[in-house]
Protein backbone atom coordinates (compact mmCIF):
# COMPACT_ATOMS: atom_id res chain seq x y z
CA UNK A 1 0.00 0.00 0.00
CA UNK A 2 2.50 2.46 0.86
CA UNK A 3 4.38 1.92 -2.58
CA UNK A 4 1.37 2.30 -4.13
CA UNK A 5 0.91 5.98 -2.37
CA UNK A 6 4.10 6.93 -3.59
CA UNK A 7 3.88 6.38 -7.12
CA UNK A 8 0.90 8.34 -7.21
CA UNK A 9 2.42 11.52 -6.99
CA UNK A 10 5.14 10.30 -9.39
CA UNK A 11 2.39 9.81 -11.93
CA UNK A 12 1.02 13.19 -11.10
CA UNK A 13 4.52 14.94 -11.85
CA UNK A 14 5.29 12.90 -15.00
CA UNK A 15 3.68 15.49 -17.45
CA UNK A 16 5.03 18.20 -16.39
CA UNK A 17 8.58 16.77 -15.69
CA UNK A 18 7.46 15.69 -19.81
CA UNK A 19 6.82 18.98 -20.86
CA UNK A 20 9.95 20.55 -18.89
CA UNK A 21 12.57 18.00 -20.66
CA UNK A 22 10.80 18.49 -24.27
CA UNK A 23 10.88 22.42 -23.72
CA UNK A 24 13.51 23.32 -21.35
CA UNK A 25 16.21 20.48 -21.62
CA UNK A 26 16.63 19.55 -25.73
CA UNK A 27 16.55 22.85 -26.16
CA UNK A 28 19.39 23.46 -23.94
CA UNK A 29 21.49 20.93 -24.77
CA UNK A 30 20.70 21.90 -28.64
CA UNK A 31 22.09 24.98 -28.03
CA UNK A 32 25.10 23.59 -26.22
CA UNK A 33 26.04 21.20 -28.76
CA UNK A 34 25.68 24.14 -31.71
CA UNK A 35 28.11 26.15 -30.08
CA UNK A 36 31.67 24.04 -30.68
CA UNK A 37 30.61 24.13 -34.35
CA UNK A 38 30.79 26.24 -37.21
CA UNK A 39 27.77 26.38 -39.09
CA UNK A 40 25.95 29.43 -40.87
CA UNK A 41 22.26 28.76 -41.96
CA UNK A 42 22.81 29.65 -45.47
CA UNK A 43 25.87 27.14 -46.02
CA UNK A 44 24.76 23.82 -47.44
CA UNK A 45 27.36 22.12 -45.87
CA UNK A 46 26.75 20.44 -42.72
CA UNK A 47 28.61 21.73 -38.90
CA UNK A 48 31.97 21.51 -38.55
CA UNK A 49 33.30 20.99 -35.09
CA UNK A 50 35.45 23.69 -33.94
CA UNK A 51 35.44 23.41 -30.19
CA UNK A 52 35.82 26.48 -28.10
CA UNK A 53 36.58 28.61 -31.00
CA UNK A 54 33.15 30.53 -31.08
CA UNK A 55 34.30 31.09 -27.19
CA UNK A 56 37.60 32.14 -27.87
CA UNK A 57 36.06 34.79 -30.92
CA UNK A 58 33.53 36.01 -28.39
CA UNK A 59 35.99 36.41 -25.92
CA UNK A 60 38.58 38.81 -28.06
CA UNK A 61 35.59 40.15 -30.00
CA UNK A 62 35.42 44.50 -28.90
CA UNK A 63 31.68 44.32 -30.17
CA UNK A 64 30.81 41.48 -28.06
CA UNK A 65 31.82 43.66 -24.97
CA UNK A 66 30.48 47.12 -25.97
CA UNK A 67 27.04 45.22 -25.96
CA UNK A 68 27.83 43.72 -22.44
CA UNK A 69 28.70 47.20 -21.49
CA UNK A 70 25.56 48.57 -23.10
CA UNK A 71 23.56 46.14 -21.88
CA UNK A 72 24.87 46.64 -17.85
CA UNK A 73 24.70 50.42 -18.12
CA UNK A 74 21.07 50.19 -19.38
CA UNK A 75 19.62 48.20 -16.56
CA UNK A 76 21.30 49.81 -13.75
CA UNK A 77 20.17 52.73 -15.26
CA UNK A 78 16.64 51.67 -16.27
CA UNK A 79 16.11 49.33 -12.90
CA UNK A 80 17.62 52.25 -10.33
CA UNK A 81 15.69 55.23 -11.97
CA UNK A 82 12.22 53.14 -11.95
CA UNK A 83 12.71 52.12 -8.16
CA UNK A 84 13.53 55.62 -7.10
CA UNK A 85 10.69 56.98 -9.17
CA UNK A 86 7.76 54.11 -7.98
CA UNK A 87 9.29 54.28 -4.44
CA UNK A 88 8.49 57.71 -3.86
CA UNK A 89 5.02 57.31 -5.47
CA UNK A 90 4.16 54.14 -3.53
CA UNK A 91 5.57 56.27 -0.34
CA UNK A 92 3.05 59.05 -1.72
CA UNK A 93 -0.16 56.95 -2.13
CA UNK A 94 0.05 54.66 0.23
CA UNK A 95 -1.54 57.33 2.43
CA UNK A 96 -5.37 57.78 2.71
CA UNK A 97 -7.04 60.68 0.45
CA UNK A 98 -9.68 61.69 -1.81
CA UNK A 99 -8.74 60.35 -5.24
CA UNK A 100 -6.01 57.69 -4.44
CA UNK A 101 -7.98 55.09 -6.09
CA UNK A 102 -8.23 56.78 -9.36
CA UNK A 103 -4.91 58.08 -9.29
CA UNK A 104 -3.42 54.52 -8.83
CA UNK A 105 -5.54 53.23 -11.86
CA UNK A 106 -4.02 55.52 -14.22
CA UNK A 107 -0.34 55.33 -13.08
CA UNK A 108 -0.55 51.18 -14.09
CA UNK A 109 -1.32 52.01 -17.64
CA UNK A 110 1.87 52.23 -19.30
CA UNK A 111 2.57 48.73 -18.01
CA UNK A 112 -0.06 47.81 -20.08
CA UNK A 113 0.41 49.02 -23.44
CA UNK A 114 2.87 46.14 -25.42
CA UNK A 115 6.54 46.90 -25.64
CA UNK A 116 6.27 47.16 -29.32
CA UNK A 117 4.15 49.78 -29.27
CA UNK A 118 5.94 51.90 -26.84
CA UNK A 119 8.95 52.19 -28.36
CA UNK A 120 7.15 53.00 -31.61
CA UNK A 121 5.04 55.58 -30.19
CA UNK A 122 8.27 57.21 -28.54
CA UNK A 123 10.19 57.06 -31.17
CA UNK A 124 7.39 59.34 -33.28
CA UNK A 125 7.88 61.06 -30.27
CA UNK A 126 11.44 62.22 -29.84
CA UNK A 127 11.51 62.17 -33.10
CA UNK A 128 13.98 65.16 -34.54
CA UNK A 129 11.80 66.81 -37.15
CA UNK A 130 8.16 65.61 -36.34
CA UNK A 131 8.23 64.57 -32.49
CA UNK A 132 6.07 66.60 -30.61
CA UNK A 133 8.93 66.60 -27.65
CA UNK A 134 11.66 68.38 -29.87
CA UNK A 135 8.95 70.72 -31.53
CA UNK A 136 8.22 71.91 -27.61
CA UNK A 137 11.77 72.44 -26.80
CA UNK A 138 12.58 74.31 -30.13
CA UNK A 139 9.66 76.35 -29.61
CA UNK A 140 9.77 77.47 -25.93
CA UNK A 141 13.86 78.18 -26.11
CA UNK A 142 15.07 77.93 -30.09
CA UNK A 143 17.21 75.35 -29.39
CA UNK A 144 17.31 72.15 -31.64
CA UNK A 145 17.46 69.01 -30.06
CA UNK A 146 18.36 65.28 -31.35
CA UNK A 147 17.56 62.49 -29.07
CA UNK A 148 19.25 60.06 -31.21
CA UNK A 149 22.10 61.65 -32.64
CA UNK A 150 24.75 60.61 -30.03
CA UNK A 151 25.30 57.52 -28.16
CA UNK A 152 24.78 58.80 -24.71
CA UNK A 153 21.58 60.71 -25.72
CA UNK A 154 20.43 58.02 -27.09
CA UNK A 155 21.01 55.57 -24.32
CA UNK A 156 19.66 58.25 -21.90
CA UNK A 157 16.66 58.64 -23.72
CA UNK A 158 16.21 54.39 -24.05
CA UNK A 159 16.13 54.68 -20.37
CA UNK A 160 13.72 57.22 -19.78
CA UNK A 161 11.55 55.50 -22.03
CA UNK A 162 11.79 52.17 -20.45
CA UNK A 163 11.45 53.95 -16.87
CA UNK A 164 8.43 55.59 -17.94
CA UNK A 165 6.61 51.66 -19.10
CA UNK A 166 7.82 49.98 -16.01
CA UNK A 167 7.90 52.14 -12.88
CA UNK A 168 4.65 51.19 -12.21
CA UNK A 169 5.81 47.92 -11.87
CA UNK A 170 8.20 48.99 -9.11
CA UNK A 171 4.88 51.29 -7.76
CA UNK A 172 2.93 48.05 -7.30
CA UNK A 173 5.27 46.06 -5.52
CA UNK A 174 6.93 48.46 -3.68
CA UNK A 175 3.05 49.88 -2.90
CA UNK A 176 1.84 46.07 -1.72
CA UNK A 177 4.97 45.55 0.38
CA UNK A 178 4.31 49.42 2.35
CA UNK A 179 0.64 48.33 2.64
CA UNK A 180 1.59 44.75 4.28
CA UNK A 181 3.77 46.07 7.07
CA UNK A 182 2.65 46.06 10.61
CA UNK A 183 1.41 49.30 12.13
CA UNK A 184 2.88 48.81 15.68
CA UNK A 185 6.50 49.94 15.16
CA UNK A 186 5.19 53.34 13.36
CA UNK A 187 2.58 53.91 15.65
CA UNK A 188 4.95 53.36 18.68
CA UNK A 189 7.14 55.94 16.73
CA UNK A 190 4.76 58.15 16.25
CA UNK A 191 4.11 58.28 20.86
CA UNK A 192 8.13 58.80 21.29
CA UNK A 193 8.24 62.38 19.10
CA UNK A 194 10.47 60.58 16.27
CA UNK A 195 10.29 62.60 12.99
CA UNK A 196 9.06 61.31 9.34
CA UNK A 197 12.54 61.33 8.06
CA UNK A 198 13.66 59.24 11.34
CA UNK A 199 10.55 56.81 11.01
CA UNK A 200 11.24 56.12 7.35
CA UNK A 201 15.14 55.67 7.48
CA UNK A 202 15.26 53.56 10.55
CA UNK A 203 11.91 52.14 9.99
CA UNK A 204 10.25 51.91 6.95
CA UNK A 205 13.54 51.22 4.81
CA UNK A 206 14.52 48.39 7.05
CA UNK A 207 11.39 46.72 6.80
CA UNK A 208 11.24 46.88 3.09
CA UNK A 209 14.62 45.79 2.39
CA UNK A 210 13.60 41.97 1.36
CA UNK A 211 10.47 44.00 -0.93
CA UNK A 212 13.52 46.33 -1.92
CA UNK A 213 15.73 43.54 -2.78
CA UNK A 214 13.14 41.26 -4.49
CA UNK A 215 11.55 43.98 -6.74
CA UNK A 216 15.21 45.18 -8.05
CA UNK A 217 16.51 41.69 -9.13
CA UNK A 218 12.81 41.01 -10.86
CA UNK A 219 13.32 44.17 -12.53
CA UNK A 220 17.16 43.97 -13.57
CA UNK A 221 16.99 40.68 -14.74
CA UNK A 222 13.90 42.13 -16.84
CA UNK A 223 16.52 45.01 -18.83
CA UNK A 224 18.65 42.78 -18.91
CA UNK A 225 16.87 40.92 -21.60
CA UNK A 226 15.57 44.26 -23.22
CA UNK A 227 15.31 43.41 -27.23
CA UNK A 228 11.80 44.63 -28.57
CA UNK A 229 12.61 48.99 -27.06
CA UNK A 230 16.37 48.50 -29.21
CA UNK A 231 14.63 47.16 -31.56
CA UNK A 232 11.70 49.72 -31.91
CA UNK A 233 13.76 52.88 -31.17
CA UNK A 234 17.40 52.91 -32.06
CA UNK A 235 18.15 48.89 -34.00
CA UNK A 236 21.22 49.70 -31.85
CA UNK A 237 22.91 53.19 -32.89
CA UNK A 238 24.16 55.06 -33.54
CA UNK A 239 26.71 52.95 -34.81
CA UNK A 240 26.49 50.50 -31.97
CA UNK A 241 26.19 52.60 -28.69
CA UNK A 242 23.13 51.43 -27.90
CA UNK A 243 23.52 47.73 -29.05
CA UNK A 244 22.95 45.35 -26.33
CA UNK A 245 23.60 41.67 -25.64
CA UNK A 246 20.30 40.45 -26.74
CA UNK A 247 20.60 42.29 -29.72
CA UNK A 248 23.40 41.68 -31.12
CA UNK A 249 22.40 37.73 -30.53
CA UNK A 250 19.37 38.29 -32.72
CA UNK A 251 21.62 40.29 -35.34
CA UNK A 252 24.45 37.88 -35.71
CA UNK A 253 21.69 34.85 -35.51
CA UNK A 254 18.85 35.78 -37.12
CA UNK A 255 19.83 38.79 -39.66
CA UNK A 256 23.78 37.12 -40.57
CA UNK A 257 22.83 32.98 -39.76
CA UNK A 258 26.17 32.68 -37.96
CA UNK A 259 24.33 29.88 -35.27
CA UNK A 260 27.12 28.84 -33.95
CA UNK A 261 28.36 31.98 -32.95
CA UNK A 262 24.98 32.85 -31.85
CA UNK A 263 24.50 29.66 -29.73
CA UNK A 264 27.60 30.51 -28.06
CA UNK A 265 26.98 34.32 -27.35
CA UNK A 266 23.50 33.00 -25.57
CA UNK A 267 24.92 30.78 -23.54
CA UNK A 268 27.51 33.10 -22.25
CA UNK A 269 24.75 35.63 -21.74
CA UNK A 270 22.55 33.35 -19.48
CA UNK A 271 25.41 32.10 -17.72
CA UNK A 272 26.21 35.78 -17.03
CA UNK A 273 22.51 36.16 -15.78
CA UNK A 274 22.45 33.27 -13.33
CA UNK A 275 25.83 34.23 -12.28
CA UNK A 276 24.40 37.92 -11.39
CA UNK A 277 21.29 36.02 -9.73
CA UNK A 278 23.27 33.87 -7.40
CA UNK A 279 25.19 36.53 -5.96
CA UNK A 280 22.35 39.20 -5.79
CA UNK A 281 20.62 36.63 -4.16
CA UNK A 282 23.69 35.65 -1.81
CA UNK A 283 24.30 39.43 -0.32
CA UNK A 284 20.85 41.45 -1.39
CA UNK A 285 18.28 38.61 -0.17
CA UNK A 286 20.66 37.37 2.73
CA UNK A 287 21.24 40.27 3.99
CA UNK A 288 17.85 41.91 3.74
CA UNK A 289 16.90 38.67 6.21
CA UNK A 290 19.41 39.26 8.70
Amino acid sequence: MTVQRRKYPILFLLPSLIFMIVVGLLPFFYVLALSFHRYRLTWAKPWSFIGLDNYRYLMNWPRFWNSVWNTIVFAVGSTTLEFLVGFALALFLARPFRGRGILRALLVIPLLIPPVSVGLMWRFILHPLIGFVPWMIKSVTGITVSFFQTGEMAMLSLILIDTWEWFPFMFLVLLAGLESLPREPFEAAYVDGASRWQIFWHITLPLMRPVIAVAYLLKFLISLKVYDLIYTVTTGGPGTSTETLSYLIYRETFAYFWMGKGAAMALVYEYMIILFAVIFVRYALMGARR
